[in-house]
C-alpha cells in the first residue's frame, strides 16, 4: 500500500495493508534535510569507504518519523548504529552467473533474485560445476572466507552470514522483525534498481516455517522441504533462496520463465521517491533489481530492526540479519535457560508476535478470514492449519474404591491412591486453541526469566512478580497471591543432587471445593473470611526451564469433558500438612491435549479451582506422560510450576 503523509503512527488502513501485503510505503517519512545530509555524505565518500555507521545514514531512522512509527506498530527496538548502504550503479544485463546459478541476462524482472534474509551466500561459481551433488556442496562451502570447515555452523558466507545459526544446525536462517528501506534516489519508474517484494508471501513463509518446525524442529534451508542447493541450475550450484512450496503459490499466467522453462513469481516493484520509506515484515521475500533505466545510481539505505523483547540484553545493530550471533558470526553468551534459537524459531513461526501495535488488526483480519481472535497466537494457528501431532499414550487414572484413599508425598510410607492405566489419544493443543475460562487452560508466549532455578529465593524474588502480572493480565483479576512453586526434573540423579521433584504421573487436580478454602485460611488467616465472600481462583503456571520439552510433557484435559462423577477426593499428606486433591477416574468422553516441543518461552496457564459458578471452567485435570518416541537418550524434562490465588 502507498500513502502520502508523514505520520507519527500508521493509520488503521495502513496497518491492514501491512498485514495483507506484508509492506507499507510511507511517503515523505524522512525530512528533506535528512535526505540531503545522507546524499551529501555519500558524495563525500572516498573509494572503498564504509558509510554503514555514519550518523547521516542512521539518522534516516533515528531522527525521522520512522522511529515513532515502528515504536507504535512494532514495539521497542535498539536505535540503529549501522545500516546497509544499498547503491546499485546503472548496468545492462550481464553474462555472469547469479547466486541462483542462472546467467544474469536470463533472469526476468530486472534480474530479481527473490529471497529470504538471513541466508548464507558464497560467491556463485562462474563455471559449470562437475561432480556429484555431495562434491559440489562440499566444494562450494569450502570456497567461503573461512575455508573448508565441512558442514558446520562456523562456516560463513561472503555476506558474513553463518551457514547455521545454532550449534545443533537446526536453524538455517537468521531473522529479525522489520525491514526499513529508505529511498534516496528517483525510483518512481520500474527498472531503476528498486527493491522488489513478493506481495502477500509473508503469510506463506510463516506457514512454511511452522510446518518445518512441527515436522522435526528444523527451520530454514536444510530443514524439511528446503534444500540448500539447486543442482539443476545452469551452473549446477544455485542457491535455493525460497522453498518451492512457497514460490509455487505465486506462479500465475503472468509469470515469466528462464530459458530452461522454469517459471518465476512476479515480484512487485516498489516505486519510491527520495524521502519515502518502505516498512516490511521480515517474512516477506524480496530482492534488489538491476538498474537498467535509471539516470543515476540507485540509493536505498536498508535497516534490519528487531523487537527488543526477543533478547532484551543483546543489542541489534540495525544491519545484521543474524543478531543471535555476532556480526562476524561470533558466538554470544546467553544466560542459563535462554535458548535464542528456540526464541527465533518461535518468531519465524509467529510473525506478528513481535508487532505489538498490530495485535488488534491481526486479530480482526484473521477473524475475518475465519480464525478465532481470542488470542493472537491462537489465531495464527487456526488461520493457517497445520498437521496435528496427536499421540497415543498411556495415562494413569484414579480408581474409586468406595473408601477414603490417601496419597503420601513421602514414598517411604508407601501409601498411594489406587490407580489404573488407560490408553488415550492426547491431541495437539497447538491446532485447537484454548482459553482459560472455556477450556480451563491456555498456552501463552512469555519470555523465560533470567533466574537460577536451583535457588528458591531467587525464583521467588525474580519470577513471582513477572508470572503474577501475566496471570492478572489474562484473568482480569485485581490481586494475585503466589504461594509456592515446584521445580521438577526427569533424571533421578539430578533430583537427588538438587532436591527437586519428579514429574507428576497420575491424572489429578490439585485442589477441591474444601482444600481450596482451607489453603486460603492457612495462608491468609486474617483476610480469608472476607476474601471468601467474593470470587477467587487458584491458577497454576507450568513451563519448561532451560530447554524445550522432549520427554515427559504435560497432558491437560478440556474442562468441559471432566464430569463431577469423575472426581475422586483423596487425602494429600505431606510433612506438616494434610490437604485434599481430586484424582480423576477415566471416562471415554474426556479429551486431553499436549503442546509439542514446548519451549522455555512458553507458559501453560490452567485452573485448579475457580469459585465462580456462572458456567465458566472451574478446574481441569493434568498429568505427566511418556511420549512414544522418548527413550534413555532423550534429554530429561525440566520444568517449574507456580500456584497462586487470584482475587476478583
Amino acid at each position: 500500500m502507498n500513502v502520502s503523509a508523514t505520520p507519527a503512527v500508521l493509520s488503521l488502513e495502513q496497518k491492514r495493508a501491512l498485514y495483507r501485503d506484508g509492506y507499507v510505503v510511507v511517503r515523505n517519512a524522512v525530512a528533506p534535510e535528512l535526505v540531503e545530509a545522507a546524499l551529501a555524505r555519500i558524495r563525500r565518500a572516498k573509494k572503498g569507504e564504509s558509510l554503514s555507521a555514519e550518523r547521516e545514514m542512521t539518522d534516516l531512522v533515528n531522527a525521522s518519523s520512522v522511529t515513532p512509527i515502528l515504536h507504535e506498530a512494532m514495539g521497542p527496538f535498539d536505535p540503529p548504529t549501522h545500516c546497509q548502504v544499498g547503491v546499485i550503479k546503472r548496468s545492462e544485463p550481464g553474462e555472469h552467473f547469479n547466486n541462483l546459478g542462472y546467467p544474469d541476462r536470463d533472469m526476468p524482472y530486472y534480474g530479481a533474485q527473490t529471497h529470504m534474509d538471513g541466508l548464507i551466500t558464497i560467491s556463485a561459481p562462474q563455471e559449470v560445476q562437475e561432480g556429484t551433488p555431495g562434491e559440489i556442496y562440499h566444494r562450494y562451502f569450502a570456497s567461503g572466507p573461512k575455508g573448508d570447515l565441512g558442514r558446520s555452523p562456523d562456516v560463513m558466507g561472503h555476506n558474513m552470514v553463518p551457514m547455521f545459526q545454532d550449534p545443533e544446525m537446526t536453524l538455517g536462517n537468521g531473522s529479525f522483525t522489520a525491514f526499513v528501506f529508505v529511498c534516496l534516489s528517483d525510483q518512481t519508474v520500474e527498472g531503476r534498481g528498486q527493491t522488489a517484494l513478493l506481495r502477500g508471501a509473508h503469510h506463506a513463509t510463516e506457514r512454511f516455517f511452522r510446518w518445518q518446525y512441527e515436522t522435526n524442529g528444523h527451520v530454514g534451508p536444510e530443514g524439511p522441504g528446503w534444500p540448500r542447493i539447486n543442482y539443476d541450475a545452469p551452473n549446477r550450484c544455485g542457491l535455493v533462496y525460497l522453498p518451492e512450496a512457497v514460490r509455487d503459490q505465486f506462479l500465475d499466467e503472468t509469470s515469466e520463465s528462464t530459458p530452461d522453462g522454469k517459471r518465476w513469481p512476479r515480484p512487485t516493484q516498489i516505486l519510491m521517491a527520495p524521502g519515502d520509506a518502505c516498512i516490511t515484515s521480515y517474512h516477506i521475500p524480496h530482492s534488489g533489481t538491476r538498474n537498467e533505466h535509471g539516470t543515476e545510481s540507485r540509493k536505498n539505505i536498508i535497516f534490519r530492526i528487531r523487537n527488543k523483547n526477543r533478547q532484551p540484553d543483546k543489542v541489534a545493530n540495525g544491519v545484521s540479519d543474524h543478531p543471535d550471533r555476532g556480526q562476524m558470526g561470533e558466538w554470544l553468551e546467553y544466560e542459563d535457560g535462554n535458548d535464542p534459537w528456540e526464541r527465533s524459531k518461535y518468531a519465524l513461526c509467529n510473525m506478528w508476535h513481535e508487532w505489538e501495535g498490530m495485535a488488534e488488526v491481526v486479530a480482526e483480519e484473521r477473524a475475518r478470514e475465519g480464525a478465532s481472535c481470542l488470542d493472537m497466537n491462537a489465531a495464527a494457528t487456526r488461520s493457517h492449519p497445520t498437521t496435528a501431532h496427536d499421540v497415543q499414550a498411556t495415562l494413569r487414572f484414579g480408581v474409586d474404591t468406595g473408601a477414603r484413599q490417601s496419597h503420601e508425598i513421602d514414598p517411604r510410607n508407601g501409601r498411594f491412591a489406587r490407580s489404573a492405566e488407560h490408553a488415550v489419544t492426547v491431541h495437539d493443543g497447538r491446532t485447537e486453541p484454548a482459553t482459560l475460562d472455556t477450556h480451563g487452560f491456555e498456552l501463552l508466549q512469555h519470555p523465560h526469566p533470567a533466574v537460577d532455578w536451583n535457588d528458591a529465593n531467587a525464583v521467588a524474588e525474580v519470577y513471582y512478580a513477572q508470572v503474577s502480572a501475566l496471570v492478572l493480565e489474562r484473568t482480569g483479576g485485581s490481586r494475585a497471591f503466589l504461594f509456592d512453586h515446584t521445580v521438577r526434573h526427569g533424571d533421578e540423579a539430578v533430583r537427588a543432587a538438587r532436591g527437586v521433584r519428579e514429574p507428576a504421573y497420575g491424572v489429578h487436580n490439585d485442589y477441591t471445593h474444601w482444600s481450596s478454602r482451607k489453603r486460603m485460611r492457612d495462608l491468609l488467616p486474617d483476610e480469608a473470611e472476607t476474601l471468601l465472600e467474593r470470587r477467587f481462583a487458584i491458577v497454576q503456571v507450568w513451563r519448561p526451564i532451560r530447554r524445550l520439552i522432549e520427554a515427559d510433557p504435560i497432558a491437560i484435559a478440556d474442562a468441559r469433558t471432566i464430569r463431577e462423577a469423575d472426581l475422586i477426593p483423596v487425602n494429600r499428606i505431606s510433612p506438616g500438612r494434610v490437604g485434599e486433591t481430586w484424582q480423576i477416574a477415566w471416562h471415554r468422553r474426556q479429551r486431553f491435549y499436549w503442546f509439542p516441543r514446548m519451549t522455555p518461552d512458553e507458559a501453560l496457564l490452567f485452573k485448579v479451582y475457580d469459585s465462580a459458578t456462572d458456567g465458566r471452567a472451574r478446574f481441569t485435570a493434568h498429568t505427566a506422560f511418556r511420549l512414544p518416541t522418548q527413550d534413555a537418550t532423550t534429554p530429561p524434562r525440566e520444568s517449574c510450576e507456580v500456584r497462586m490465588f487470584v482475587f476478583f
